[in-house]
């Protein structure tokens, strides 16, 4: 069974910005092997984390991915390419894992259920994780200040108490920044017809 990804967020680039950075992905730069990570590891680590639900694996698993992309860097044009690839290796590596750990306790019957039932699920998260390229994306054009502290609560899920600490704020102001953080990110958002979804994803990340 093939796994199509959607294409219900096209990653939001001015024209010739995606074309230079894949030109600079396939000649090995660093630096744009940095920016793609940054692009679509969350997203990668969303979509796993909802097939197996072990964080640790979850790490190693996307991780494995970006490696694997790395090796092949010059064989994508584009980055719908790497989305596709990424999603494929990932999905892959996440069923070996299930049938890893399922194997002593499933029937083949068991498992062909189990994959099948995946797939649909994979559907739907890749959805999510396809949204959420949007949401990264539009973080990275906040004012430094709401940046840093989204990225703080959504990258390393710290708590506003945690975030005051690290960045030596009352935590009032970093209520108040997020809170005017998040109503930006909505409004960005919500001229990309998605904010419905957008908001039910950012509510799933609070939670995680």
């Amino acid at each position: 069974m093939v796994l199509k990804v959607s294409h219900i967020s096209p990653l939001p680039f001015e024209p010739g910005q995606e074309s230079m950075l894949m030109s600079a992905f396939r000649n090995g730069k660093q630096g744009a092997f940095k920016t793609v990570y940054e692009i679509f590891f969350r997203s990668q680590c969303f979509f796993a984390n909802n097939l197996i639900h072990d964080k640790e694996q979850v790490e190693d698993i996307v991780s494995e991915s970006f490696v694997k992309l790395w090796d092949r860097r010059g064989e994508f044009i584009a980055l719908e390419n790497v989305k596709a690839f990424l999603f494929t290796v990932t999905k892959n590596a996440c069923l070996n894992h299930l049938k890893h750990i399922n194997r002593r306790n499933s029937s083949q019957r068991e498992l062909r259920y189990l994959y099948a039932e995946n797939f649909y699920d994979m559907e739907l998260q890749i959805i999510h994780a396809d949204l959420l390229v949007l949401v990264y994306y539009e973080i990275e054009k906040l004012p430094p200040l709401a940046k840093k502290i989204l990225k703080l609560t959504f990258n390393e899920g710290l708590t506003i108490e945690e975030i005051a600490k690290k960045l030596n704020m009352p935590m009032q102001n970093v209520r108040n920044n997020k809170s005017r953080a998040i109503e930006l990110l909505k409004l960005k958002l919500g001229k990309k017809s998605v904010l419905p979804i957008i908001v039910f994803l950012l509510q799933q990340l609070y939670t995680h």
